[in-house]
């Protein structure tokens, strides 16, 4: 797992989904699943941002009133309870995020009005900082890493649902650049995930209603997304975990609410069901191992 980082080779993890809850769940990448509670976060809540160390499992920001600037951490190789990891320097909640090998970003949430990206090293427990800005502010976008960029795929703006991708260097603090665009209209809560060298966004909300649309675009070069397969089920705000040659999407709304679904990196074949979270919900934070 740590050779292939970004992606994960052992397991996906979801942390605190709605209704509130505090619930860590993993799910082994393995043939059968195996899905089992892996411990519990501080506290409870659910629109958080998750980021992955190569050993760790972070959770940031989340719904609550106020909107929370918490960070936690939990180990991926034990199932002891989180602990605290500093704060965000902005609270947010409703959005996805990006990891390097060293640091965990959010883009934008929070409000529809909300360029901003944030970053927070994994292996100092410190207040996060700001690192630039979307092109656009927006809530409910996807997220996805290669090795070098973070992603931020569609979402809602104050001007109604964005098809746009934005690219960010983890190297340096400037505003994203436009990277192409998904190609269904209107794109918001939708999941990420991530080859070594594509980007996937997976169901969301379109103009006719939540999707099971699957939808690849290239890291390399900046050209609109295509599609590749479908979802088993039309699911929105579901977590997207990326292993090395699949990826799975676990949860969400609508039929989807506690299954987990296998996408196929190299084949734009329809996704397998492959088991089930014990948890009911969706707008979990996302990891893999």
């Amino acid at each position: 797992n740590v050779q292939n980082f970004p992606m994960g080779t052992i397991a996906g993890f979801s942390s605190c989904s709605e209704p509130n809850t505090n619930t860590v769940e993993k799910f082994t990448f393995a043939n059968p699943v195996v899905v089992t509670d892996h411990g519990d976060l501080a506290t409870s809540k659910h629109y958080r941002i998750g980021s992955s160390s190569k050993t760790q499992g972070f959770t940031a920001g989340g719904t609550g009133s106020p909107l929370a600037t918490t960070i936690d951490k939990f180990a991926f190789a034990n199932s002891t309870s989180a602990a605290g990891h500093g704060n965000l320097a902005t609270a947010i909640h409703n959005t996805q995020g990006a990891s390097s090998e060293t640091n965990g970003y959010t883009h934008g949430g929070g409000t529809n009005s909300n360029a901003s990206i944030q970053t927070y090293s994994f292996s100092s427990n410190t207040t996060g900082t700001t690192h630039g800005n979307l092109r656009n502010g927006r809530v409910e976008a996807a997220g996805c890493s290669s090795q070098t960029d973070g992603y931020c795929i569609g979402g809602n703006s104050n001007t109604g649902n964005l098809d746009s991708i934005d690219k960010y260097s983890f190297a340096s603090n400037v505003t994203a650049a436009g990277h192409g665009t998904v190609n269904t209209t209107m794109a918001k809560q939708n999941a990420g995930l991530n080859s070594t060298t594509d980007g996937f966004s997976c169901g969301g909300v379109v103009s006719s209603g939540y999707s099971n649309n699957i939808q690849k675009f290239s890291f390399a070069s900046n050209t609109s997304a295509a599609t590749h397969g479908s979802l088993t089920y039309v699911t929105g705000y579901a977590g997207g975990h990326s292993g090395k040659t699949e990826g799975y999407i676990s949860g969400g709304s609508s039929s989807g609410v506690n299954q987990i679904q296998k996408v196929v990196y190299a084949s734009a074949a329809t996704a397998i069901d492959v088991g089930d979270l014990i948890e009911n919900g969706h707008g979990a934070g996302s990891h893999q191992y």
